[in-house]
C-alpha cells in the first residue's frame, strides 16, 4: 500500500535530480540515486535509525523522474510512501502491545506527507528558476 502523488515539469529533470539529491545531503537525510536505463531517475530519500523505524518516526520517501518524449524538456516527478514498508511493523507492534504510541505512527505519516509537499515545492521552484 502506497501513497503517490504526480505532477509534471519543465526543464531538466537529471538537473533537477542533481538539485534535489545535494538539497536533502545537506539536511543529513540518506539519498541515494538510481540512473535507470530506460532514462528515468529514482530517489530514495530517508531519515532516522532502528529506534525511529519502530517508533514509526521513520522518513522514507521514493522520488521518481520520467523524462517525457518527444521534446524530453518537460518531466514526471511522482512522489511515493510506503505506507505498508514504512509503518506496517511499528503499527502491528503498537496495535497489540502498545496501543497509545499509535500517535506516533500518526505523527510519523503527517510528517511523510508534509516533505512530499517540500520535495513538490522544492522541484517546482527549481523548475521554475532554471528554464
Amino acid at each position: 500500500m502506497a501513497y503517490e502523488k504526480t505532477e509534471i515539469f519543465n526543464g531538466n529533470p537529471r538537473l533537477c535530480v542533481i538539485y534535489l539529491e545535494e538539497q536533502f545531503k545537506s539536511e543529513k537525510y540518506q539519498v541515494a540515486r538510481s540512473d535507470l536505463a530506460n532514462g528515468d531517475y529514482l530517489l530514495s530519500i530517508t531519515k532516522g535509525g532502528f529506534f525511529k523505524t519502530l517508533a514509526g518516526l521513520k522518513t522514507a520517501i521514493n522520488v521518481s523522474f520520467r523524462p517525457l518524449p518527444p521534446t524530453l524538456k518537460t518531466f514526471k516527478v511522482t512522489v511515493s510512501i510506503g505506507l505498508f514498508e514504512t509503518q506496517g511493523v511499528p503499527t502491528a507492534i503498537s496495535m497489540l502491545l502498545f496501543w497509545p504510541l499509535l500517535i506516533t505512527q500518526v505523527a510519523g505519516y503527517v510528517r511523510n506527507c508534509a516533505l512530499d509537499r517540500r520535495i513538490l515545492d522544492e522541484i517546482r521552484g527549481y523548475a521554475n528558476g532554471h528554464r
